[in-house]
């Protein structure tokens, strides 16, 4: 049984950003969760996933108390200026 498309498809040079055809070497996908056949696309967008020191995500939100921190912090340095 073949799978559909995997994660890295979407950084591969063969990936054919097609609905009906996942790439030229592997039309219908492939059968496991690494592809033998994956070469890197350079032109590939590939999304950094970072936060500043001392932060911590939920879902896709920064940490309250954090962001209130931080603000705080900047508030300090403008008064004091």
């Amino acid at each position: 049984m073949t799978m559909p498309k995997i994660p890295d498809c979407d950084r591969c040079s063969l990936y054919a950003h097609n609905p009906h055809l996942i790439c030229a070497v592997h039309p219908d996908g492939v059968e496991t969760d690494k592809c033998l056949d994956f070469r890197p696309d350079p032109n590939a967008h590939i999304e950094e996933k970072w936060s500043p020191q001392g932060y911590s995500w939920c879902a896709i939100r920064c940490s309250e108390t954090y962001i209130n921190r931080g603000i705080e912090h900047i508030s300090k340095v403008i008064h004091s200026g």
